[in-house]
């Protein structure tokens, strides 16, 4: 690479005069390697490898490229063991101190010069600026020494570029003031407060402090409590820290809402009809028969859904819920629910026991355990219930807005039918919701289900679906029990139900009669061998022998 005298001298570059004549009279006093040079006007042109070493450093420092980390070192970096605990702030500061050795190692290499007169000039052209470098590295190296540069050379040979990576603010945690003080038992008083009353105020907390702290020992030596400044700054800092510790004892509700894993997005069961989920919600909609429940079944494996709307949540409910299900998908081999008293009723327990369906309950006040229907119920209100008349909103605070687009004396006295603009029967609701499922719902694309719907999974699914050939069977096993644990005793006038007497040939006065031959006692066209037949499909077993 050659230069003209003049060229030299509008580089400015250090230990070199700053006038072509200068240069000229270095060039000449120091014997530089030189040529002709080409061109109009001809004249002389030097060598940049005969200038002085500085020289030669700020040059090439000036036209290299902008090094970041070559792609070699960053996989050599990334393979260290403790390579897995440098994230964040550290990562990045381990990354720009090798960018700048690959690009201290460039120089050197560029500009001809040893390492240790390089490191000399290279720190000097870094904290003056003059060098080409991106500006995430020098946001995260603001000066640099050659002692410096030699250190970190030296942990880059041995493997330990981790150790490049520094996170101060880590570092530095837990060494405040307010931190140590006490024995951090200033700290724990502190979280007390704040987790008991967040509307507390650093002013407040600091009077509370040195109300029960008028000195804190820190190191063996008592000190005044440091201002509020010094307590606003912590405080921040500490809500920020333990915000999720903070939450669970402040607002455990809200807690477990956001911050509790609920594990939604795994799908724990690997065949259809393996696994079944269900729950029940008020609706977030008024209809003409007043507010309602809905019921919701979830199928896990294939995300299917299927839903009931009832008046009030009810044992009956749910057996109505799992009659469509089981008549639209098979009969499944576990269904989990809450400890709702429509889940654990004793109609409930015997319909599961009867058709050899598992019953699993999650813990108490523990949602996140069936996150699958939770989170259905929650896409069914907003993706059904926002588009039907009588809606009100999913909160307090979206039920306030619906109101206020009347004002408060245009609704005065107003009846809800009409402020929400009811038109919906609980039969029109079911429609609809039946209509959602199927043709919205069930042909939407899930991110569970990598991108397929349910309808497609299913159809997909090769698993061998039981059914219930007999739907008499199934509606035997729903039918409302009757009085005294679903038993009555045949006296000489009969079955007595709902004030009418059923008689049957083949029952004896004195027998007690359980809620299926009740039912089946009805059936006027029945005989004992279809009583019989029946009892057989539904797998229930004759109260006594020869029934």
């Amino acid at each position: 690479m050659f230069l003209s005298a003049a060229e030299i001298a509008a580089l400015k570059l250090p230990g070199l005069p700053a006038t072509t004549r200068g240069v000229l009279f270095a060039a000449e006093r120091c014997n530089w390697s030189s040529r002709p040079r080409d061109g109009r006007g001809g004249g002389i042109e030097y060598a940049v490898e005969s200038l002085p070493a500085q020289a030669r450093i700020a040059y090439v420092g000036q036209n290299i490229d902008a090094i970041e980390v070559p792609a070699s070192v960053a996989r050599d970096a990334a393979a260290e063991p403790d390579a897995v605990a440098v994230v964040g702030s550290a990562a990045q500061g381990r990354d720009a101190r090798l960018a700048i050795l690959a690009l201290a190692g460039s120089v050197a290499a560029q500009a001809q010069v040893k390492r240790k007169p390089a490191d000399i000039l290279f720190s000097d052209l870094y904290n003056g600026g003059t060098l080409d470098v991106a500006p995430w590295i020098a946001a995260e190296v603001k000066s640099l020494t050659p002692r410096t540069l030699s250190r970190w050379r030296a942990l880059d040979r041995k493997g330990q570029k981790s150790k490049l990576g520094v996170d101060r603010a880590a570092a530095r945690r837990g060494t405040g003031t307010l931190d140590r003080a006490n024995d951090g038992e200033v700290r724990t008083y502190i979280l007390a407060l704040m987790a008991k009353q967040q509307q507390l105020t650093a002013h407040h907390i600091r009077a509370l402090v040195a109300d029960r702290f008028p000195k804190v020992e820190i190191a063996g030596k008592l000190v005044d409590l440091p201002p509020v400044r010094t307590f606003q700054y912590t405080l921040k800092a500490w809500k920020e820290a333990y915000c999720v510790e903070l939450e669970s004892i402040r607002n455990p509700d809200a807690f477990k809402s956001r911050m509790r894993f609920a594990a939604r997005n795994a799908n724990p069961a690997s065949r259809l009809n393996e696994v079944w989920q269900i729950d029940a919600s008020p609706a977030d909609m008024l209809t003409t028969d007043g507010r309602c429940n809905i019921y919701v079944c979830l199928d896990i494996y294939s995300r299917r859904m299927v839903t009931l709307v009832t008046k009030t949540a009810r044992a009956a409910g749910v057996g109505l819920l799992i009659r469509k299900a089981i008549l639209a998908w098979g009969v499944p081999e576990r269904i989990k629910t809450d400890n709702g008293s429509d889940f654990i009723a004793n109609t409930t327990q015997r319909l599961f026991a009867a058709l050899q369906i598992e019953h699993e309950k999650s813990a108490p006040f523990s949602p996140e355990q069936k996150g699958h229907v939770e989170r259905s119920i929650g896409t069914l209100q907003r993706g059904l219930m926002r588009t039907l008349p009588g809606f009100v909103g999913h909160s307090v605070g979206d039920r306030k807005v619906i109101e206020s687009r009347k004002a408060f004396s245009a609704r005065l006295g107003e009846a809800a039918e009409d402020m929400y603009q009811v038109e919906l029967s609980t039969a029109d609701l079911q429609k609809r919701a039946d209509e959602w499922c199927r043709d919205v719902y069930g042909n939407a694309a899930h991110a569970g289900l990598k991108g397929l719907t349910p309808f497609a999974v299913a159809a997909m699914a090769t698993t061998k679906v039981r059914r219930i050939e007999d739907v008499r069977a199934l509606d035997m096993l729903l039918a409302p029990v009757a009085g005294k644990d679903g038993k009555r005793i045949a006296t000489k006038t009969g079955l007595r139900i709902n004030d009418t007497h059923y008689i049957g040939g083949f029952l004896n006065v004195g027998d007690t009669v359980h809620r299926q031959q009740t039912l089946l006692s009805i059936e006027a066209a029945a005989t004992p061998a279809d009583i019989e037949r029946i009892l057989q499909q539904a797998g229930i077993p004759p109260s006594k022998p020869g029934f």
